[in-house]
C-alpha cells in the first residue's frame, strides 16, 4: 500500500487520478486556483449551497440575468445608489416619499395645482405681492371690513350706485352739489328761507298766488308783510281782480287821471265771470247772471234777463272770461247817447241809455248817472219798476 509519505510532491498528475476519485475532503483551503480549473469546466451542480461568497465573485460580473426576482433588497443597495435613470416612470407613489421630504427646489414649475392643495392651506404668507387680481376674486366676496380706509374712489363707483341710504348723516355739503343739482322736488317744504335766496333772484314768474302752482316756487303766503313796494311791481301787473272792495280811495288817483277826455274806459269794482252766450255789438251791454252763475245779455223786456248786475264789453264769446263791472266810472267810446246827470236805464237789447224803457211789460232799472256823452257812473240795485198797459 503507498501512502502520503512515500509519494513525493508533484508526483501525481491529473492523468494518475480516476474519475471521481477526488471530494472536497481531498482539496485543501485556497488550493484550487483559477489556473487549476478548464473553461466551463465549474457548472451550478459543482457548486455546493452558500458556497460562493463575495469575495469568489469578480468586479462586474454579476449581471441582470445573474440576479433572481426580488433579489435586490433595500440592504443590497447603497446609500445614493438608486440615480433618477434606476426609477421607473411611475414607480414614486405617495407611500414611497416620507413626511416632509419634498421641498419646494423638488417641485416642477407649475407642477402645483388646485388639487393638490389642502382647503384653507393658503394664508397671507403664501400669498405673494400683488398676486390676487379680479380673477381670483369671487362675486361678492370682499366685504367692507377688507377695504383699506380712504381706497375707494369715484373710479370705483358705478353710475347711480350710491343711494341715500349708503350716505352718512351730514356727509353732502355745497362741494358736493353740481350746479344745478337741486330740483324743487329735492327740497323739503318750508326748507326755504330768505337767506337761501340771492338778491333779485325771484322773477315775475317765479310767483303764483297758490301754493303748491306747478312752474311757481314763490306763493303769496312765503312773502313777508310790508316786503312788497312799487318796485317790485311791473307795469300794467294790477288787473281789477286783483283789487279788493274799497280798496282805492281818493289819494290812489293820479291828478287828471279822471277827466272828460278820456277816450278808454277808467271802471272800479269788476269781477270775471264766463260768458254764457256770445255778447256782441257796438255798444257797452247791461249783464245778468243765468241760473248756472254765467254772464249772460240783460234785457229790459225778459223778466228771466233781469234786473242787470253789471255791464261789459261787447264781442264776448261764449265760454270766455266776460269782465263784470258794477260800480264806479265807465267811460268808454261804446257808451253813447247818454245826458249828463241824466238817470241810466237799461234797454230791451241790454244798451245802457238815459230814457226809461216805456213800452208794455219792461222793466225799468236805474243803473247810475249819466257823465257825458260817452260815460256814465254806475251803480246797480235789484229795484225794478214794470210797465203796464
Amino acid at each position: 500500500m503507498v501512502n502520503e509519505g512515500q509519494i513525493t510532491d508533484g508526483a501525481i498528475t491529473s492523468g494518475k487520478v480516476a474519475s471521481g476519485q477526488l471530494g472536497s475532503v481531498h482539496i485543501r483551503d485556497g488550493g484550487v486556483a483559477t489556473s487549476d480549473i478548464a473553461d466551463a469546466a465549474v457548472v451550478s451542480g459543482k457548486i455546493g449551497a452558500n458556497s460562493i461568497g463575495e469575495p469568489h465573485i469578480a468586479s462586474g460580473q454579476v449581471q441582470t440575468e445573474q440576479l433572481g426576482a426580488n433579489a435586490v433588497t433595500a440592504n443590497e443597495l447603497a446609500d445614493g445608489s438608486v440615480a433618477t435613470a434606476k426609477v421607473a416612470s411611475g414607480a414614486i407613489t405617495a407611500e414611497k416619499i416620507a413626511n416632509g421630504a419634498v421641498a419646494s427646489g423638488d417641485l416642477a414649475a407649475d407642477s402645483v395645482g388646485s388639487p393638490h392643495i389642502v382647503s384653507g392651506a393658503v394664508g397671507t404668507e403664501q400669498l405673494g405681492a400683488a398676486a390676487v387680481t379680479a380673477n381670483e376674486l369671487a362675486a361678492g366676496a370682499v366685504a367692507s371690513g377688507a377695504i383699506a380706509s380712504g381706497s375707494i374712489g369715484s373710479v370705483h363707483i358705478g353710475n347711480a350706485q350710491v343711494n341715500s341710504g349708503d350716505i352718512a348723516t351730514n356727509t353732502i355739503d355745497d362741494t358736493h352739489i353740481a350746479a344745478g343739482g337741486v330740483r324743487s322736488g329735492s327740497i323739503g317744504s318750508g326748507q326755504i328761507g330768505g337767506v337761501h335766496i340771492a338778491n333779485l333772484d325771484v322773477a315775475s314768474g317765479d310767483i303764483s298766488t297758490t301754493a303748491g302752482a306747478l312752474g311757481a316756487g314763490v306763493h303769496s303766503g312765503n312773502i313777508a308783510s310790508g316786503t312788497l313796494g312799487s318796485v317790485h311791481i311791473a307795469d300794467a301787473a294790477i288787473l281789477s281782480g286783483d283789487i279788493g272792495s274799497g280798496q282805492i280811495g281818493s289819494a290812489h288817483l293820479a291828478s287828471g287821471t279822471i277827466g272828460t277826455a278820456e277816450n278808454a274806459r277808467a271802471m272800479l269794482d269788476a269781477i270775471s265771470v264766463a260768458a254764457g252766450e256770445t255778447v256782441s255789438g257796438t255798444t257797452v251791454r247791461a249783464v245778468t247772471l243765468d241760473s248756472n252763475g254765467n254772464g249772460i245779455i240783460a234785457m229790459a223786456g225778459v223778466s228771466g234777463r233781469m234786473p242787470a248786475i253789471g255791464v261789459t264789453k261787447v264781442n264776448v264769446l261764449s265760454g270766455d272770461a266776460l269782465e263784470l263791472h258794477f260800480g264806479g266810472l265807465c267811460q268808454d267810446v261804446k257808451v253813447s247817447g247818454v245826458t249828463p246827470s241824466a238817470l241810466a236805464f237799461v234797454e230791451r237789447s241790454g244798451a245802457v241809455v238815459t230814457a226809461a224803457p216805456n213800452f208794455s211789460g219792461a222793466f225799468q232799472q236805474k243803473i247810475g248817472v249819466g257823465k257825458n256823452g260817452s260815460g256814465f257812473w254806475a251803480e246797480f240795485t235789484p229795484e225794478m219798476t214794470q210797465v203796464f198797459g
